[in-house]
């Protein structure tokens, strides 16, 4: 069941019918910087797909990655090395990784 969606964000918050899963806390506002390390984990129809980079830049909410990546890993959850959730991954059209901050994901959410 969807929840809330943005058209402008391309985001969607869905309802699960499960307990019990586990939860990852977000990075704090200010805390990726350029050369933080990053790992981007998603599930497609071929598999799960694991790729790792660091920060190149941040300008406000728009953090770009070194990572490179096929449109199936768009929405794909982007963790800190710490296991924190920096974001979600945006695809370009060249297949580089952009990614969609934790504050846009809390101010999406209304955390």
């Amino acid at each position: 069941q969807v929840l809330k969606r943005s058209a402008t964000s391309n985001l969607a918050l869905l309802k699960v019918e499960k307990s019990n899963l586990p939860t990852a806390g977000f990075v704090n506002d200010g805390e990726l910087k350029p050369g933080t390390k990053l790992v981007l984990l998603a599930q497609s129809a071929a598999g799960t797909i694991v790729n790792e980079g660091i920060v190149r830049s941040v300008a406000g909410d728009l953090i770009q990655s070194t990572m490179t990546e096929t449109t199936a890993a768009t929405g794909a959850a982007i963790f800190t090395v710490e296991g924190r959730v920096a974001g979600l991954a945006s695809i370009s059209q060249t297949g580089s990784v952009n990614v969609i901050s934790a504050s846009s994901l809390r101010v999406f959410l209304g955390l």
